[in-house]
């Protein structure tokens, strides 16, 4: 548990480094332009909308289909990473109570939404200082690819001060410095205790335990070495992770939601329904890797860019993994229902105690999650 608490502790530094170290860039790079208004001036209209151009794949930048946004990111990905991605779930469960735990996520869907401040709006100042000949900023290329992972940090080196690029560095660093801390955390984690010591060696003692989650951690590094050179090959860093979610998180999700909902569902019935599902969406992503099969006819569009086939991916991989699991646990032996008390809603009573009744409504987990989602509706309805 202090590891865990120290991994979290870290994290909260690193977060306010994130920020304070990037979101002047966003600021000087609005000065420098004039206005964000005139940001969205000098870009395509499509660069600026959420759902206006997500009609047809060709009118917008990322060649993706309302389809493909609501099913496979909004739906599958997105439930996906908030309730099933280790890294995130085990902060809610380190909270000190029930109330705590469920604002975790609801509180974090705040800084969430404010990011693309840094992000997004970052990438659209580099598009309009990239197509300014007078502005003398330029992308860098890998070979005849451009390189968009580098609009950030040629932004840090054209806005900072020697001073503040320390900064700036420090916030990049940071900020992969919390994803490998994290899920470096989550990996030896759920190796140590959900599979070594649940299903290989029952018996383990907590030194060997200790043992065993540094050789994971030392593996889980080494692998991720590995990986980096993997992620080279894709167009940026969001084709790469929105493809390793929908083999994994994806199908997880699925087993999740009915694992959390359904009574009769099985143990059998989950792993294989979990497997198909994993190995259905590796195979369709090698499938349309090799050309063995057109990306149009996994998107069910025109569109074959590798984010909608990420979508849709993750769409069809979440479909499989729910249906085999349905069907599979009909045919397979049920656990019974005092076994899955604490486990599955409906059989697992929520006990409120008696400080979480006399919370105020405005500390209540509900209210901010209506707050939220009104955010949320704002931002899509001004962004259509």
């Amino acid at each position: 548990f202090s590891g865990l608490m120290s991994a979290i502790f870290t994290e909260i530094i690193q977060f306010f480094l994130i920020w304070f170290g990037l979101f002047l860039v966003s600021v000087m790079g609005i000065i420098e332009i004039g206005s964000i208004q005139e940001i969205f001036a000098r870009v395509p209209a499509a660069y600026n909308t959420l759902w206006s151009t997500s009609g047809n794949p060709a009118d917008n930048g990322m060649m993706i289909s309302w389809g493909g946004i609501v099913l496979g990111l909004g739906f599958v990905l997105s439930f996906g990473y908030w309730t099933t991605d280790f890294l995130v779930v085990q902060r809610a469960f380190s909270a000190k109570d029930l109330r705590t735990a469920r604002l975790t996520p609801i509180v974090a869907s705040f800084f969430k939404m404010a990011l693309p401040f840094i992000v997004i709006l970052a990438g659209l100042i580099a598009y309009v200082l990239a197509n300014d000949p007078k502005s003398g900023f330029q992308l860098l290329k890998d070979g005849s690819q451009i390189n968009y992972d580098s609009a950030l940090p040629l932004l840090i080196v054209r806005y900072y001060p020697t001073g503040l690029i320390g900064l700036g560095v420090t916030a990049l660093l940071a900020g992969f410095m919390a994803g490998q801390a994290g899920n470096i955390s989550a990996f030896n984690t759920v190796w140590t205790y959900d599979i070594y010591k649940s299903i290989i060696n029952k018996k383990a003692s907590d030194a060997h335990l200790l043992k065993m989650g540094r050789a994971a951690t030392l593996i889980g590094v080494l692998l991720s070495l590995v990986t980096a050179y993997w992620a080279k090959s894709f167009p940026s860093i969001m084709d790469y992770m929105q493809a390793i979610f929908s083999w994994v998180n994806a199908p997880l999700f699925a087993t999740m939601l009915l694992g959390m909902f359904v009574v009769w569902i099985t143990p059998n019935g989950a792993f294989w329904g979990l497997v198909l599902g994993m190995g259905s969406s590796f195979t369709l992503y090698i499938a349309v890797k090799f050309g063995w099969i057109e990306g149009s006819l996994l998107t069910m569009s025109g569109s074959s860019s590798e984010m909608a086939a990420n979508f849709w991916r993750a769409w069809w991989a979440w479909l499989i993994c729910f249906g085999s699991t349905i069907i599979i646990s009909l045919f397979t032996k049920k656990k019974p229902r005092e076994e899955l008390v604490g486990l599955v809603k409906g059989l697992t009573p929520i006990v409120e105690t008696e400080a979480e009744k006399l919370v105020p409504y405005y500390l209540r987990p509900g209210f901010w999650a209506i707050a939220s989602l009104i955010i949320f509706i704002a931002l899509n309805i001004y962004f259509w």
